[in-house]
């Protein structure tokens, strides 16, 4: 307490961390310490060398930074290029990147063919990967006429996303719909662990902060709070874009088309909500079983017994599978919900139907069209990071473009995956 009535003081005193557990508030810090984060640190050659590379950091950054924005800015024009392709030349964009893919796949079961004819690779890995190219191959041909389904789907969601542009604009909205979210979360997750009773060892005068269950159980309920409430934002955004589309398909005369991006915001809190807390509630659910069977693998992982480990990895496998497809289902039945009006139990019932009825045209847009994307976000960011590499390399007082490149790319590839998300 009288720490924080100090710092109020003019020169504003520092915390002097010493090698027992008690504290002091100093005016400035001593010639052997060193200040780091607003706290005085015994002086190694480890805290001068953080110290030193924090500065070079720092003045790397603020140098780069018009170089950050600009790259960004590469970033955004190309996924616009991206989004034309696919809407005039989505024929060549699929069937090139579907033989690309495969002649990667095929290239790579062949060099490691080499790899094991020169004694330099073991049989199994050739194996593997002959195998994944094998099933590939036979899949492209099993499912060659249902490409073209694929190829007018892309081009036809290019088409809407040019139309109504607004709908670039969700995933912002989401985002910052999760990061106030999660500001209460690490401020409630702060409390509780900053919660319960101090005790003293008498024997060697430590003290520790003892957390009863009551403690452990609001740690708990506040995950799955904040799981809960991630999964209602991302519902909700599934619901705006499938409502916007549905209304903009449907609507043959494009131009009676009246505010569908609004509309669907009305339908959705006066008539949805409940739909989508039960959506919603039930990932929850599933991801509260798959977060405690990851922790019991972890524990099982360290058992003399393999069997126990090959159970444990196979349940938690098994569990991730079920909760990929339960968010697959679900999000198609929130698609229902927003082009029908259903309640969310009729709804994923007549999802379900009609993805088992369209099973083969499913399984080919999902892996045909989830291969294309992918390989369209890899294009934007490979050409994004190329035009940085250049901007940046040998700029006037920059010690190292590792990372201002890495912030570069990391902040392209948001920008990409924010536009194939509305995409996919």
């Amino acid at each position: 307490k009288n720490c924080f009535q100090a710092s109020n003081k003019e020169n504003k005193p520092k915390t002097l961390i010493k090698y027992d557990s008690s504290t002091e508030c100093v005016e400035f810090c001593g010639s052997n310490y060193i200040e780091v984060m607003n706290r005085c640190m015994k002086k190694t050659d480890r805290f001068d060398n953080f110290e030193s590379n924090l500065d070079f950091m720092v003045n790397d950054l603020v140098l780069t930074a018009p170089s950050i924005s600009l790259v960004c800015f590469i970033a955004i024009i190309f996924s616009y290029i991206l989004l034309i392709l696919f809407r005039h030349c989505a024929h060549y964009a699929v069937w090139g990147i579907t033989f690309a893919s495969l002649a990667l796949m095929v290239g790579t079961a062949g060099f490691f063919w080499f790899l094991y004819i020169q004694g330099e690779s073991d049989i199994v890995s050739a194996i593997i990967f002959t195998f994944v190219a094998s099933v590939s191959v036979i899949v492209v041909i099993v499912i060659r006429e249902r490409i073209k389904l694929v190829i007018q789907l892309f081009k036809e969601t290019a088409k809407v996303l040019f139309d109504i542009p607004a709908l670039m604009a969700q995933p912002i909205m989401t985002f910052i719909a999760t990061a106030l979210a999660i500001a209460p979360f690490i401020l409630f997750q702060v409390l509780i662990e900053s919660s319960g009773t101090m005790e003293m060892d008498p024997s060697t005068s430590k003290i520790t902060l003892q957390q009863n269950g009551l403690i452990m159980t609001a740690r708990v309920l506040n995950i799955i709070g904040f799981v809960w409430f991630t999964q209602f934002l991302i519902g909700c955004q599934h619901f705006i874009i499938a409502g916007t589309v549905s209304k903009w398909y449907f609507t043959r005369d494009k131009t009676k088309l009246n505010s569908p991006m609004k509309t669907t915001y009305f339908n959705l809190f006066w008539f949805h909500l409940g739909s989508i807390c039960l959506g919603s509630w039930i990932i929850t659910i599933i991801k509260t079983i798959r977060m405690t069977m990851t922790v019991m693998y972890w524990i099982a992982s360290s058992s003399n017994s393999g069997f126990v480990r090959l159970i444990a990895f196979f349940i938690n496998w098994l569990i991730a599978q079920l909760d990929m497809f339960f968010r697959y289902l679900i999000r198609s039945a929130y698609i229902i919900v927003a082009k029908d009006g259903l309640p969310f139990l009729k709804a994923a019932s007549k999802s379900n139907d009609l993805i088992f009825k369209n099973l083969i045209d499913v399984l080919a847009l999902n892996h045909v069209g989830d291969l294309v994307l992918t390989m369209g976000r890899l294009f934007v960011v490979v050409i994004a990071g190329f035009f940085g590499y250049e901007i940046m390399y040998g700029q006037t007082g920059v010690t190292s473009i590792f990372l201002p490149m890495t912030i570069a790319i990391v902040m392209t590839f948001i920008i990409v995956h924010c536009l194939v998300t509305i995409f996919e």
